[in-house]
């Protein structure tokens, strides 16, 4: 390239990326604010422009395929001009096999994609029929017996996986014969090899392609090598745009500048919530491309090439881990295990060769590139069972399958294999080449491969369910049924299973492979738990605890250490249920074992057993009794002989004067909750280095301005207030979707109307209705909808707007007794109402309501209280 040329080059890019953020600001205004559509036909619109444009860009020859996959994508949202955006797609077909000096232009490649779309539609029907055969393991099976249904399991998910490997190979292959045609006879001999999933023999019948194409060995010495790259790049282009006319590659996977670059001025904004994501090539990202044509453009952080488009020797060299240091593909570990799909298989055989040669080099010298060191590393943290489990807890949604699942198993057993220069390629023929090696022990590699078979299950069951690679499992909120639906997929004791297996193969990553044999600790007390908590399985929690407290020797030290894990679970599984006494029993005989064992050993502690058992009193409005808990609690500190306490120390100590204050607060006293709250608040301010986020302080603060405003004090509860408002807004991702805000708007609201501050106040309580009609799901139905509507009809009559307080306050009444509300309640809005009809003049209609309210207050209040003497004097004013 001329430098003349050069310079028309990149002034034409300079246009081009101008037009392309023009239409990404007009995308990003039919959107909302969390990147998704509003109306799919009308972004159709700036999607096809976009396509339109990145064709332009030819110099870069991914960007053919953005321009047909952003094509594809506008015609998945039906828009009216879809005859208009298949000629384009056309066009730019024919516009790459001129590009390409493509031997047979009459190839149709959007034909062709359609030809394939039903051999996929066909896999995936015959994968649904297989996983509908699949059966749950039930629980309480004989060994024998639940054996037997594991190994039938195990076979069933390898043939499974099997099979859809084979239709995926087939439909690669079919897709590399349309190449050929296109291109012509390839220049030499090659390979096309599948990574990732293909070559684990895990692929699912909606994941995402990762090839390489290897070149025979000797093909870099050839004087035309730079043609036969050029011949296998556009061979690419090809594949690839073959591969996005099945319509199911996001657009966030193309990493566009001007849409989804985290490090570009636009930021990574749009979510394609449209297209399903399914079949396609790998990521356009910097950290994705495994593909051929890999990484064309550099980028800021990553400043280089690269290209899977390489001969046997020049492939290999990744596996020295350098280029892996410097790109953060993987290559690595990715080009470890490959798959033959398509081409010449003695360039095929070589190649594996070579890298099998390399694995063994490395073992035999005892090198493993830091990077991979790093990564398992990194992997022992991000993908630790006992950690990503308590991620499920709490959640009202969903939570992340692929995370907590399905990498949690085999991204270890993967690692093990090349670790140990293993060539075979699945994790089930990993596990047993570790079995031969003296690695594991034949019984748990059993329990791994039924672990491996498990986490491929509910992958596949996921996607099928979903139809398109959607790692979200949804939660089931309904405590009478398993939580979540991954247990409704294979079952509670399977889960259990594949967690206990998995927790123990995780420690054996930690070593870094060294140990054989098994780990020393037990999985009952530990990741077995800690699961049963967590998908809310607490029956079987129950059973299995009490199935080991039979089982335990009370006179030996370690099993009474046991013993006292297992009550503590025990009575943690009652509190979820609702069974508060049994869990109070539970922690009694937690206490009465911590003090017949006074050994500093204990794995429990009088404070946190203490903590528990106030919680759960205060659970069941026994306050009492929830005070005298967090008052021994805070017994457990006073007795410590060191002057200074530790962050974890005055944490609980925190916490512990707040519960005590509460405690009192319902006990009527309303003095001494301040200055527990004040100490509380000394002890967190004293720990927490940002307190600007910190909700636990929010949580204090709001408990001293209600206090404050029993005690009437409510200018000084309206400071408080402020402060721990400015607290949740900071902490708050999405303050209109906030119950915490909410709740602090309320009382805010409250204090303002006391204060006669009307118009400040409808303001506050306006910003909170927005809130609560957001968070609720029927809204005309809700209570605390009702009870900011009240406050607001407070206002209103205050304000004089006696019609809009009239209005205001029968809505609020016509949902408190549909919600057969306390009579007290529906009393006061018979009140209120009486009160704005007597300033509308309207005596007759007010004196009815006010009657209603006299009526219905006297079953509670005694004649000389001053709800009924209002009540009364009213009832007087109308008669006048």
């Amino acid at each position: 390239m001329t430098a003349k040329q050069g310079k028309v080059q990149k002034k034409d890019q300079e246009i081009c990326l101008k037009e392309e953020n023009d239409l990404a600001n007009l995308l990003r205004q039919s959107c909302y604010d969390n990147g998704k559509e509003r109306n799919p036909k009308e972004s159709a619109a700036y999607i096809h422009q976009l396509g339109l444009l990145y064709q332009k860009q030819s110099y870069h020859k991914i960007n053919m395929v953005r321009s047909a996959a952003l094509l594809n994508a506008a015609i998945v949202r039906q828009p009216d001009n879809v005859e208009t955006i298949r000629n384009d797609l056309q066009q730019l077909c024919k516009n790459i096999f001129k590009m390409a000096k493509a031997k047979n232009i009459d190839e149709d490649l959007i034909k062709e994609a359609d030809i394939i779309k039903a051999e996929v539609k066909r896999m995936r029907e015959q994968t649904e029929e297989e996983l509908n055969r699949l059966q749950i393991i039930p629980s309480g099976l004989v060994e024998s017996k639940k054996r037997e249904k594991m190994q039938e399991k195990i076979n069933n998910i390898i043939k499974i996986q099997n099979d859809i490997t084979e239709k995926y190979t087939n439909i690669m292959k079919t897709i590399v014969n349309v190449c050929e045609r296109v291109m012509g006879s390839p220049p030499c001999r090659y390979v096309m090899t599948g990574l990732g999933s293909l070559a684990r023999k895990e692929i699912t019948p909606y994941s995402d392609l990762e090839s390489a194409i290897v070149l025979e060995e000797g093909v870099q010495n050839q004087r035309n090598y730079s043609d036969i790259q050029e011949y296998f790049r556009w061979f690419t282009v090809i594949f690839q745009v073959i591969l996005v006319s099945l319509k199911e590659t996001v657009i966030r996977f193309l990493a566009l500048r001007s849409l989804n670059d985290p490090d570009g001025p636009n930021g990574d904004w749009f979510y394609d919530n449209v297209t399903t994501c399914g079949i396609c090539p790998d990521g356009f990202a910097p950290h994705a491309n495994k593909t051929p044509l890999g990484r064309e453009e550099k980028t800021s952080k990553k400043p280089w090439k690269t290209e899977l488009i390489k001969p046997v020797s020049e492939m290999v060299k990744y596996l020295d881990g350098e280029e892996d240091l410097k790109n953060g593909y993987h290559l690595a570990d990715v080009l470890a295990r490959t798959c033959y799909v398509s081409g010449d298989q003695m360039v095929y055989d070589n190649f594996e060769s070579s890298i099998h040669k390399k694995l063994d080099k490395q073992k035999h010298n005892g090198l493993v590139s830091l990077e991979y060191l790093r990564e398992n590393e990194k992997n022992i943290l991000l993908f630790h069972p006992g950690e990503n489990i308590p991620m499920i807890y709490g959640l009202k949604e969903t939570f992340d399958m692929k995370r907590v699942i399905y990498r949690t198993a085999t991204i270890f057993v993967s690692a093990a294999g090349r670790r140990h220069a293993i060539k075979e390629q699945s994790c089930f023929d990993i596990l047993s080449k570790l079995v031969e090696n003296d690695i594991i022990t034949q019984e748990f590699a059993f329990q791994m491969k039924f672990a491996v078979a498990i986490a491929c299950e509910i992958r596949l069951r996921t996607y099928m369910d979903k139809q398109g690679q959607d790692d979200f499992v949804k939660i089931n909120e309904e405590l009478e049924k398993d939580a979540v639906a991954l247990v409704d997929m294979v079952g509670a004791d399977s889960i259990l299973g594949y967690f206990e297996a998995v927790y123990i193969f995780h420690w054996h990553a930690r070593l870094d492979w060294k140990m054989v044999k098994n780990v020393d600790f037990s999985t009952e007390t530990t990741i077995i738990p800690l699961v049963c908590l967590n998908l809310k399985l607490f029956n079987e929690g129950i059973r299995r605890m009490n199935k080991m407290l039979l089982e335990l020797d009370w006179k030996n030290k370690a099993h009474l250490d046991i013993a006292q894990q297992c009550m503590l679970h025990l009575a943690l599984f009652y509190t979820e249920l609702g069974r508060f006494p049994e869990a109070i029993e539970q922690y009694q005989k937690c206490i009465n074992t911590l003090e017949r064992d006074k050994s500093e050993t204990s794995l429990l502690s009088f404070d946190d057993v203490y903590h528990r058992l106030g919680d759960c009193h205060w659970r069941m409005e026994k306050y009492e009794n929830a005070l005298t808990c967090f008052e021994k609690q805070m017994k457990c500190y006073e007795i410590s002989d060191s002057k200074i306490v530790d962050e974890d120390t005055a944490n609980k100590m925190s916490i512990c004067f707040k519960r005590i204050a509460f405690c009192l607060m319902e006990l009527g006293d309303y003095q001494k909750p301040l200055d527990n709250l004040n100490k509380a608040l000394q002890l967190r301010t004293s720990i927490r280095k940002n307190l600007e986020n910190d909700m636990q302080i929010s949580v204090i603060l709001f408990g001293k301005a209600n206090c404050l405003i029993i005690q009437k004090k409510y200018g000084k509860a309206l400071e408080v207030l402020n402060e721990s408002l400015k607290i949740e807004r900071r902490a708050s991702r999405d303050e209109k979707v906030n119950k915490t805000v909410a709740d602090n708007l309320y009382q805010t609201g409250w204090c303002l109307y006391k204060m006669h501050r009307e118009d400040d106040s409808l303001k506050i309580l306006k910003e909170e209705l927005e809130i609560r009609q957001n968070l609720a799901i029927h809204p005309e139905f809700d209570e605390e909808v009702c009870d900011c509507l009240a406050m607001i009809g407070l206002c209103q009559i205050r304000q004089g707007n006696f019609e809009q307080a009239l209005n205001t306050l029968r809505k609020v009444l016509a949902t408190r007794q549909a919600l057969n509300d306390d009579e007290n309640q529906i009393a006061s809005c018979f009140y209120h109402i009486g009160r704005a009809l007597l300033k509308l003049g309207r005596k007759t209609e007010a004196k009815k309501n006010f009657e209603i309210a006299l009526c219905t207050r006297k079953h509670s209040f005694v004649e000389q209280t001053p709800e009924i003497q209002k009540c009364l004097k009213n009832i007087e004013k109308c008669l006048e």
